[in-house]
Formats: C-alpha cells, structure tokens, sequence
C-alpha cells in the first residue's frame, strides 16, 4: 500500500511541475505579446505626432514666405 501512495504522490508532483511549467510557457509568451504591444503603440504614437507636428513646422516655414509673396503682389495697389 505504500507504494501506491508514493506512485499518487510522485504523479501529483509530476502533475503540479506539468501544470507550472505550462503557465511559465503562457506567462513568456504573454509576456512578449504585451512587448509587441507596446512597441506598437509606441511607434503609432510617433507616427501621430509626426504627422502633425511636421506639417506644423511646415506651416511655420511657408506661411512668412507667403505672406512676403502676397504682400508683394498688392503693393503696387497701395
């Protein structure tokens, strides 16, 4: 009878490492989802930002000129 109880202790053993070596397997692959996520999230981030800081400055560069052009063009009017 004591073997038997040794066998259910070792296959319980052997079941609770089964069972803890799965979540550690989740737990990694978890893991590097999450850091796919927020490298993604990141790189969207930087992309907004770009696109709408980059035509600010583009603005902020054109709008002079222009506005030198317009004044230019209307003042023989004045």
């Amino acid at each position: 009878m004591p073997l038997i109880l040794n066998e259910t202790e070792n296959n319980s053993l052997q079941n609770s490492q089964d069972k803890i070596d799965q979540i550690l397997v989740y737990s990694k692959k978890a893991a590097e989802a999450a850091e796919k996520t927020r490298r993604y999230i990141l790189w969207n981030t930087v992309i907004q930002i770009g696109m709408v800081v980059l035509p600010l400055i583009g603005l902020l560069i054109a709008i002079p000129f222009l506005l030198n052009n317009l004044s230019s063009a209307y003042q023989g009017l004045l």
